[in-house]
């Protein structure tokens, strides 16, 4: 597809032969990828789970799932259970925080271990959500 690019710029293409080859590309991947790999079942489980609150952006509910806490809607926001940002500080991303950062876009942790020094210590938590409903967490 990147030669087609260089074709487009020359003149040799036309955009809309590149778009056909796009959209055949992409109609192959969905008909090969029909269903979701073993590995990745189980990641969101059915579309049941307990409501902990409402995604502020949206205003749906935010389910509890076996590994994350995801937004009922199509916008994409999720939040994993197994949180790089809490466990590099010895710690669990828990449903009483997800229903705080959901509340007030904060919570209060008291068990995060420095990873320098290995002592405990307590910190407020920012939920950082871009408008792509990608999470970060910053350290207040």
């Amino acid at each position: 597809m990147e030669n087609n690019l260089k074709r487009i710029e020359y003149g040799s293409v036309s955009p809309d032969v590149f778009m056909k080859d796009i959209e055949k590309s992409i109609f192959n991947i969905v008909n090969t990828h029909k269903e979701t790999p073993s590995e990745y079942k189980g990641i969101f489980g059915s579309s049941v789970g307990e409501i902990v609150g409402t995604y502020p952006r949206c205003k749906k509910d935010v389910l509890e799932k076996p590994k994350v806490y995801p937004c009922s809607s199509e916008y994409g926001f999720v939040l994993f259970k197994d949180n790089k940002f809490f466990t590099s500080q010895k710690s669990k991303l828990t449903k009483t925080m997800v229903k705080q950062f959901l509340d007030t876009g904060s919570t209060h942790v008291t068990n995060f271990v420095s990873s320098k020094t290995g002592k405990k210590y307590s910190a407020d938590v920012l939920l950082d959500d871009n408008v792509t409903g990608y999470a970060n967490f910053k350290i207040r």
